[in-house]
């Protein structure tokens, strides 16, 4: 892969993801990066950009609105479910403008990495209005992700992987203090939609 982003949680996550074939594997064909503005922090110069708090970028990122149905190839959304009241509305949606057999990518920051508290507001990003664990829920401000996404999206995905990741990361750098990308802090889930079924091809 040509694109190395600079900056962002996907300049972070970069070296991982070159190592495990992430890239070769769902960053393919068409696709769009929800939550980027900037292109030097996106997951690939091809990706169509859309970012909530833009007013260029179209707007809302819980319902894409004017994205057709199984527009693209792969869908990245990082770090920005924890800023939408909806997220269960802004999954399906995600999900809705993926293609049959392509991947939803949706990666939040790890509660416990990130936040290092249990009450909002967050300490570190004003706009946060939820926390999100891999396989744990604690109401009222803490979402159990995996439970999310099977709830919301079942029966018509299969979840490749949900797993934390945390590879370098230092508490006491936070990304925010320093220009060069320091380690993840995040979830990071990878999910495929599945064909419909008794659909005639």
């Amino acid at each position: 892969m040509s694109h190395r982003p600079t900056h962002g949680n996907c300049a972070r996550a970069h070296n991982r993801r070159q190592r495990e074939g992430f890239y070769d594997k769902y960053i393919i064909g068409t696709g769009i990066d929800i939550g980027c503005a900037q292109r030097y922090r996106s997951v690939s110069y091809d990706a169509d950009l859309w970012d909530l708090h833009s007013t260029t970028l179209r707007g809302d990122a819980t319902y894409m609105d004017g994205i057709a149905d199984n527009t693209y190839d792969y869908v990245m959304a990082s770090h920005i479910l924890e800023h939408l009241e909806n997220p269960a509305e802004a999954l399906r949606n995600w999900l809705r403008i993926t293609k049959e057999g392509g991947y939803l990518i949706v990666c939040v920051p790890e509660r416990d990495l990130f936040e290092c508290k249990k009450e909002l507001p967050s300490d570190y990003n004003r706009y946060h209005v939820w926390y999100f664990k891999a396989d744990q829920e604690e109401p009222p401000v803490t979402i159990n992700l995996t439970a999310l996404i099977s709830l919301t999206l079942d029966p018509h995905i299969e979840i490749e992987y949900i797993k934390v990741c945390d590879e370098n990361w230092d508490p006491y750098n936070r990304p925010y203090q320093k220009v060069d990308p320091v380690g993840e802090f995040q979830i990071e889930a990878v999910i495929q939609k599945l064909p419909v079924k008794g659909k005639i091809k």
